[in-house]
């Protein structure tokens, strides 16, 4: 082969290792970025979601309670068995970001089947509301505890609450309910924590429902998305 012929291989040859280092940098280059996309998504993660569920009688505080958490006056379809009625977000719980979802049950019986697609998939805890002034709503909230265990498991975190609404001139305190009753009843039921309050103490309220919101945190169930069709909330 001739000196020239040769020269012109030699050129060709580095021409074609310089093509080549020029798209490994471009391959280096762009998986580099890829994995750096990949990591910081990997990195950002949404708020971890916790659903607490104020439940009871009919007529105890449930409403009142959930609006002294949101700080302002809500609109509370009564009509509806279960009810989404307020968001408290960017809080931090142990480390984690957190938002706590504030949900309204107007009727326990019918709502059991959604309770527990939630207690299933989700972080949960519920609030057992009854009225101090009347000790009839202290006997249905007892007894509905077993049934949530029967529905839920017998693990299911329950705190109960008694409320008294000292501005309701309805309020008697005919049939009362003492506080070292409801003590009793967590007591007997082995529940996570027992509060009692009234719109006086209206405050204190966000201390109970980030307690709530640790306990939920606890939950050791599967998280996962849960969707509530509006027909099964009616």
């Amino acid at each position: 082969m001739a000196f020239d012929e040769r020269l012109d291989v030699l050129q060709d040859s580095s021409n074609f290792y310089k093509f080549q280092k020029v798209e490994l940098q471009k391959c280096l280059t762009s998986e580099s970025k890829v994995s750096t996309t990949k990591f910081y998504k990997k990195q950002e993660s949404s708020p971890e979601p916790l659903h607490i569920f104020v439940l009871g009688p009919s007529i105890c505080g449930k409403r009142r309670i959930i609006e002294y958490a949101a700080n302002r006056h809500l609109d509370i379809p009564f009509e509806k068995n279960i009810h989404f009625a307020y968001k408290l977000s960017g809080f931090l719980l142990k480390g984690i970001e957190a938002e706590i979802n504030l949900w309204h049950v107007g009727n326990i019986e019918r709502s059991l089947g959604i309770l527990q697609t939630f207690y299933q998939k989700c972080k949960t805890c519920f609030m057992l509301i009854y009225d101090v002034n009347d000790s009839s709503t202290f006997d249905d909230a007892r007894q509905w505890i077993p049934s949530l265990r029967c529905v839920l498991d017998d693990y299911v975190p329950i705190i109960l609450v008694g409320y008294e609404d000292s501005k309701d001139p309805s309020t008697c305190k005919t049939s009362p309910v003492s506080f070292s009753d409801g003590m009793k009843a967590k007591t007997f039921f082995e529940l996570r924590t027992f509060y009692e309050f009234s719109d006086l103490t209206g405050p204190a309220v966000c201390e109970m429902f980030f307690d709530a919101a640790h306990i939920a945190l606890e939950n050791e169930n599967t998280i996962e998305e849960v969707e509530v069709d509006e027909s099964e909330e009616n």
